[in-house]
Parts: structure tokens; sequence; C-alpha cells
């Protein structure tokens, strides 16, 4: 059976500056196998049930939530400055063996290229459809991943 999937990311960009209007941006695209790509990440992401808005840090972490649980926050922390102003944010499903199939891959407006922190809260799970596994996020310029975090729907 397939699904198609959705992954909606709205930015809160820079905690220094004002950022403009958040915008959405959706794509969905059907389940595709792929193998987990083999990184050097210096940036991360971190899940959690909530953030701070003005200094973009996760006050509630973790990586493990119920399967239908919303919204799932995440502050995205890159190296060095987002150096672009699109990135690509994917969700990946991993199975167990380590093979990930891609859920979703959607471009993600950048502000500042100045920027290296992100944040949002968005309906993960239902990107998924709600099933139970283990998921994970990238951020990518170019082809080199810049961050990536893991979560995991109970």
């Amino acid at each position: 059976m397939r699904y198609a999937f959705a992954l909606a990311l709205t930015l809160v960009v820079g905690a220094c500056s004002t950022a403009p209007a958040p915008q959405v941006q959706i794509l969905t695209a059907p389940p595709v196998a792929t193998e987990a790509p083999v990184t050097e990440l210096a940036g991360t992401i971190e899940f959690g049930t909530a953030f701070d808005p003005d200094t973009l840090v996760m006050t509630e972490p973790t990586s493990r939530f119920k399967r239908t649980y919303s919204p799932i926050s995440y502050v995205i922390h890159l190296s060095g400055p987002a150096g672009a102003t699109e990135l690509t944010a994917t969700l990946t499903r991993r199975a167990s063996g380590g093979v990930e199939t891609t859920i979703d891959s959607v471009p993600m407006p950048i502000a500042n290229p100045d920027f290296d922190t992100f944040a949002n809260a968005a309906d993960l799970a239902a990107s998924v459809g709600n099933t139970p596994g283990t998921y994970v996020m990238r951020v990518i310029r170019e082809g080199t991943v810049l961050a990536e975090g893991t979560f995991t729907l109970v």
C-alpha cells in the first residue's frame, strides 16, 4: 500500500533579527526507498514539545513521541551560516537494518543566509501517517547534509 505524505515547514529564523512573515511550502510525493547517506555532520536537529521563540532554544527536549502527538517542535543548529536563501529539508523512515525510505523532501526558504539556527513546530506525526517508527530529518544544501536529527513515534 502506498501513501502520499507531506512535510510542512514554517520556519522561525534568526533570534537576533526581524524575520518576515512565515512561509509554508507543502509538497507531496510517494515514498521512495533510498540508502541512508553517509555524511560528516557538524549540525544537529533537536526535537521536543516546545521551544522559546525568542532564543530558539528547545525548552522541552525529547525524541520520543506518541504516534498522534502534535505539534512536534524542532530546532535546527547548523555549524555555520546557512549560506543560501533556500535549503532542502528531507524526512525519511529508517528501518531496523538502516535502510531509509524517503517520505518527503521540501524547499526550506531562508530569510537571511547568515542565520545558523532555525526553529519550527509541525504535525510531523501526521506527515508520516501517524505510523510508529524511527524517522530522520535532514537539512541539505546543494547535496551536502548540514544537519540531521532522529525522532521516534511509538
